[in-house]
């Protein structure tokens, strides 16, 4: 909290500071693939600016910069940057658009705080001016992976290695999954089925039929909300349900 206070009052400082409003940016993706969650990004900070009124004593203006994809990501923080003499930008939803928009931030040497993003490579570049909230992929891949090491073997009376294990993830959540396959394999799991599929997919049975005749003991989805809902509809549909589903964050938090 006062790392964090001093960054802002850093930012902040100057004229700034002297102005009417303390005004802050928000880049998030409103619309495209990821929209659901960049919105829901967008109206948890409206709320929290909401309840929280002033800061130093001041009016905050928020102005949101969307960014659909990775290039938009790019023009977008620029043009906070730049037309809006924005200093403080905060990161919205997904880890890919984040990685694209914290390097204009380092650049441009204005301070980005990441909000909810937790891929590990966000902070593996040793950054000056962007920090993050969220915890790391590698803290939820490791407790799945030290939860089912204690679990698997009560549950399904298996040593580990002869436990079925079934990962999904569509093509932009790959990042989620690795870590929890890496990470279930250093734990002891050896019956490890890996599978990606399109991000777009609107329907699921085909895969769904394959998982059920792969007989998994522990299915982990790792999906963003829209499509882990269809594909929890399914299931629920096909009344199929394995032993153990854990949830790989994103749709599942």
């Amino acid at each position: 909290v006062m790392v964090m206070a001093g960054l802002l009052l850093a930012a902040f400082s100057g004229t700034a500071l002297a102005a009417e409003k303390v005004r802050l940016g928000l880049i998030t993706p409103l619309t495209g693939t990821l929209g659901f969650g960049g919105n829901e990004v967008k109206n948890g900070a409206m709320f929290a600016i909401e309840e929280k009124g002033t800061l130093f004593v001041k009016e905050i203006e928020l102005i949101i910069g969307d960014a659909p994809d990775s290039t938009a990501a790019v023009s977008t923080l620029e043009r906070l940057h730049s037309r809006e003499g924005l200093n403080v930008v905060f990161g919205g939803y997904g880890s890919a658009l984040e990685e694209a928009w914290q390097k204009v931030s380092e650049r441009e040497k204005k301070l980005c705080l990441g909000v909810v993003n937790w891929s590990d490579k966000l902070t593996e570049g040793c950054l000056q001016y962007y920090y993050r909230f969220a915890a790391r992929v590698s803290d939820l891949s490791a407790n799945i992976a030290e939860f089912l090491k204690d679990v698997g073997p009560k549950t399904f009376n298996k040593d580990l290695k002869d436990i079925k294990v079934y990962v999904i993830n569509g093509d932009l959540t790959g990042y989620v999954a690795g870590p929890i396959v890496r990470d279930l394999k250093a734990a002891g799991f050896t019956d490890i089925t890996h599978e990606t599929y399109p991000s777009d997919l609107k329907d699921f049975t085909s895969m769904l039929l394959k998982i059920r005749r792969a007989k998994p003991d522990i299915l982990i989805p790792c999906q963003y909300t829209a499509e882990g809902a269809v594909f929890r509809r399914e299931m629920v549909a096909m009344d199929y349900e394995p032993a153990i589903t854990i949830g790989g964050g994103l749709a599942y938090d």
